[in-house]
């Protein structure tokens, strides 16, 4: 397994396996799929002319992990990618178009 920067990871309040399990969530993710989609939309972040590349977008991927297995919803999203914890298990999307009815 490829070690990746992963700067809010290390924090001591995350349990090794839980660090682990985060590592192995974004292993198995095909982010080249995504940077080519992204390329494809001319699809950036923030004041960016450029998509992110690779690596950018894992160390995102690394914090909305952690952010969701913080946090008390266990979900967490940004720049198209979605994390959720639940029920011991990391979830990781990268959606073009989402619909809810959160706000019905």
């Amino acid at each position: 397994m490829t070690a990746y920067l992963t700067p809010d990871i290390s924090d001591e309040a995350i349990p090794k396996e839980i660090r682990r399990d985060i590592e192995l969530c974004v292993s198995r993710f095909n982010f080249k799929k995504v940077n080519n989609v992204m390329r494809f939309l001319k699809w950036h972040w923030g004041g960016d002319t450029r998509p992110p590349n690779e690596e950018e977008m894992k160390e995102v991927v690394y914090r909305l992990l952690e952010e969701a297995y913080q946090s008390h919803s266990g979900y967490c999203a940004t720049g198209g990618f979605s994390a959720k914890y639940e029920d011991g298990i990391f979830f990781l999307y990268f959606a073009l178009c989402e619909s809810d009815t959160f706000f019905d």
